[in-house]
């Protein structure tokens, strides 16, 4: 491994560039509708002071073509590969669930290689999609709930098929299940971090339907891209996913519903060969039981990363509905 650079940015061999660093947006009201309370903003202010160092405004974009291969000199190889894990609930409960598994009780924030890393699933041309609106697709509840949305810029959109890193996301509410409050701010620097790519998904995709061999002589359906084209940017989506990851030492993913097969086809490439994580989980909210969360659970929960073998067969599922 490489010395540790003491601030956040690119590690490894990213291309150097400056950090984006520009006044923040102004938030939208919480979809509960609530007005803040004096008290509510007197807290936030003095959070505002107390984390202003962890560089919530920082970010960097790049393409696939700028993030090269891993250089295996760079993997922490941990004892073993991570076993995937798929869970039931949204994406910063579960980066959450991992900080808190990570984080040493009692130390402030932030400590980076703690930092869990999650995947905004986001709108391609705006940044938060509808979150000033109301919405609550995935990337608008991460918005709502943490500084996200003071790392994101008008000038790095439309994203394509780029892919924006924010080192130091700051949490500092509970999700909206839970009432959206906030977190405790007595001591503002222990609120949880996370790291954070920024990536859209292919806007409804051709797909088509195919019969694959179920258990016995019983066969199930499964929808499939129609259009190698699509399947092949979403696989580089995700690579880049994943390289900017490794590279920014992030040892804990949380990732989600994006092309469900070829989420395991990418991460048992040779490339990312070495254990380069400790943990992998994907983030299924299924609330409205579409079945996405079966559909991830049954192809990838309890699956290695990147061991040898024949992934044959499991060949760019796509799932409609919440992805998140």
């Amino acid at each position: 491994m490489p010395p540790r650079p003491p601030t956040p940015g690119p590690r490894g061999p990213l291309p150097r560039r400056q950090p984006h660093r520009e006044p923040p947006k102004q938030p939208g009201p919480p979809p509960s509708g609530q007005k803040g309370s004096s008290s509510t903003s007197q807290a936030l202010r003095q959070a505002a002071v107390e984390t202003r160092k962890i560089h919530g405004k920082t970010s960097y974009k790049y393409t696939l073509k700028e993030v090269t291969r891993l250089d295996s000199q760079y993997c922490p190889n941990f004892p073993q590969p991570a076993t995937i894990r798929v869970v039931n609930d949204d994406t910063t409960n579960a980066g959450l669930s991992l900080a808190a598994a990570a984080h040493p009780a009692g130390m402030d924030w932030p400590q980076h290689d703690w930092n869990p890393l999650i995947v905004n699933f986001a709108n391609e041309h705006v940044p938060g999609g509808g979150w000033l609106g109301g919405a609550l697709a995935q990337e608008e509840t991460i918005f709502y709930r943490s500084s996200l949305s003071f790392s994101l810029f008008p000038e790095q959109y439309p994203l394509a098929d780029g892919a924006v890193y924010s080192p130091y996301v700051l949490v500092v509410r509970d999700d909206i299940a839970s009432g959206h409050r906030l977190m405790d701010f007595r001591k503002p620097r222990a609120l949880p971090v996370l790291g954070a790519v920024t990536v859209a998904a292919i806007r409804g995709p051709a797909i088509r339907t195919v019969d694959v061999p179920g258990r016995g002589s019983r066969a199930r359906q499964k929808q499939v891209f129609a259009r190698d084209s699509e399947r092949n940017v979403t696989k580089g989506k995700m690579r880049l996913t994943l390289r900017m990851a490794a590279y920014n030492r992030h040892r804990r993913l949380v990732l989600g519903a994006l092309g469900c097969g070829c989420w395991l086809e990418v991460l048992r490439e040779d490339e990312f060969l070495g254990n380069w994580w400790d943990d992998v989980w994907f983030a299924v909210y299924d609330l409205k039981k579409t079945g996405n969360f079966e559909v991830f659970k049954r192809v990838l929960d309890g699956k290695t990363v990147c061991v040898s073998g024949d992934v044959k067969g499991v060949w760019g599922e796509v799932v409609e509905g919440s992805s998140f």
